[in-house]
């Protein structure tokens, strides 16, 4: 049986505009993820596999080397399927100032704590 691909679906940017404006203000860290997932474009294994080490600011990129699946319960990290899924992605500098004070806010909550 042959099976027929969907074709991707994609936000337009006022699609974006008016789901990120519906987030409140006071959930942050909710903007930073969605902002960076749409503007990145990566799955959503490869997102919730991102770390800090894979954002390199001085290039201006994320390093999409890993993703995350379920297995049994458990969130396993792992390579990517293809070769062709180890990229780099050219982030603009809204967001590297964006991660940037995530990444910020971050160690200051944890340095508190």
């Amino acid at each position: 049986m042959k099976v027929v691909k969907q074709e991707m679906k994609f936000w337009t940017t006022v699609e974006f505009k008016t789901f990120i404006d519906a987030i409140d203000e006071k959930d942050y860290v909710d903007n930073v993820f969605f902002t960076t997932a749409y503007l990145i474009g990566v799955r959503a294994g490869e997102m919730l596999a991102l770390r800090w080490e894979d954002i390199d600011f001085g290039r201006s990129e994320i390093h999409v080397s890993k993703t995350v699946s379920r297995v049994s319960g458990e969130n396993i990290i792992t390579a990517p399927k293809s070769i062709s899924s180890n990229r780099y992605i050219t982030i603009n500098a809204k967001l590297a100032e964006m991660l940037k004070d995530w990444k910020e806010r971050q160690e200051a909550y944890w340095n508190t704590t």
